[in-house]
């Protein structure tokens, strides 16, 4: 097995340990009955995103930065933007088209991409 196979192998056990974290939605109505389904489909496509970002860095050795790069095509009704990649940490934010919801997530050193974000590697989320 080449080292490229086993640096793979452990960028899909860590995507795995990180799908399992919890998304924080943090204000907005209906946050004490849960989340939106805006909100769930927002977080969905930030851990689609989480898993291109381990499978590129596996490859290049730094984390991408245009969607186009990483092979990642949002799902209908949801915008995605990488505001920071590098080596060591990314950022991203996910918003509706009518702007209602967004989630945002960052990992490594990357700042945070907004205020409400508290801890890397955990999607967090707003809603109006």
């Amino acid at each position: 097995m080449s080292a490229k196979h086993v640096f793979l192998g452990i960028a899909l056990l860590g995507l795995l340990t990180g799908c399992a974290r919890q998304a924080v939605v943090t204000s907005g109505p209906g946050v004490e009955d849960g989340m939106g389904a805006g909100e769930a489909l927002l977080i969905a496509e930030l851990q689609r995103l989480q898993a291109s970002q381990e499978v590129y860095r596996a490859e290049n050795g730094v984390y991408g930065l245009s969607l186009s790069a990483l092979d990642f095509s949002p799902r209908t009704g949801v915008e995605v933007d990488v505001l920071e990649a590098n080596a060591i940490g990314w950022a991203a934010i996910a918003t509706t088209p009518a702007g209602d919801a967004e989630c945002a997530l960052h990992e490594g050193d990357a700042r945070a991409p907004r205020a409400y974000v508290s801890a890397p590697g955990d999607v967090f989320c707003r809603s109006d």
